[in-house]
């Protein structure tokens, strides 16, 4: 994906699955999503969605590693 395409919603919850991540869907998030598609530039966007990801990664990690100790 090029940095002036948006991806989808789905594509977002596919692409959090293949991390092994359980992300939030429901109509808020969705809405959210929605409008920082539309107020956003394409690269502003994708960088928003990276940084959800990694965050949503780094927090589940952090559970995990707190789990074992």
């Amino acid at each position: 994906m090029s940095g002036s395409e948006k991806p989808s919603f789905s594509g977002a919850l596919a692409v959090g699955r293949e991390l092994d991540l359980l992300l939030p869907d429901s109509p808020a998030v969705r809405d959210a999503y929605a409008q920082a598609e539309a107020e956003s530039q394409p690269w502003l966007f994708n960088h928003v969605m990276r940084s959800w990801l990694y965050g949503a990664k780094h927090y589940a990690f952090q559970i995990k590693r707190r789990s074992f100790n």
